[in-house]
């Protein structure tokens, strides 16, 4: 596993990427997420995703999220080209867009992701103390062969 080189010539990343698509591929992966603004929480999310020549067709993820008052757990499972779930803003409007986002990918002898480290700094338009956020999203399988099939109808859900 290597660093990939600076964001200006991540050409062979991308690339690697887009041949997984038409090859209908697919990749396991795992996110850890800790800290940020409010309403932000810790989490841990697995999942699969599968590749279509368009991209990413289908999508099994478990999501472990850690609040103070409890922990959540739920999974959500797309099939097709859209997102059939409520969306949600992802940030409150306390902290102002700028800040600053360290990052490093690291990519095997194929170029394909296997490791991406982010460190997210937000500030708040009033001043004070800036927040902080850590992500590791770590990649693995590349082109293991996953089945990503719909629930029964009675599992399904339309939203919150």
């Amino acid at each position: 596993m290597h660093a990939a080189p600076a964001s200006e010539s991540l050409d062979s990343v991308v690339q690697a990427i887009k041949k997984q698509f038409t090859k209908k591929s697919s990749v396991r992966f795992s996110v850890r997420r800790r800290g940020g603004p409010p309403p932000s929480e810790d989490l841990k999310i697995s999942g699969a995703y599968r590749f279509n020549a368009s991209g990413m067709y289908a999508a099994d993820l478990t999501e472990i999220s850690y609040e103070k008052a409890a922990t959540g757990r739920s999974r959500e499972i797309t099939i097709g080209r859209e997102w059939r779930t409520v969306t949600v803003p992802l940030w409150r409007v306390v902290f102002t867009p700028g800040g600053q986002i360290t990052w490093k990918l690291w990519a095997g002898p194929d170029n394909l992701p296997r490791r991406f480290h982010a460190i997210m700094k937000f500030t708040r338009p009033e001043g004070g103390e800036a927040e902080s956020m850590t992500m590791n999203i770590i990649y693995r399988g590349w082109g293991t062969p996953v089945k990503i099939t719909a629930p029964p109808k009675h599992l399904i859900s339309g939203g919150w």
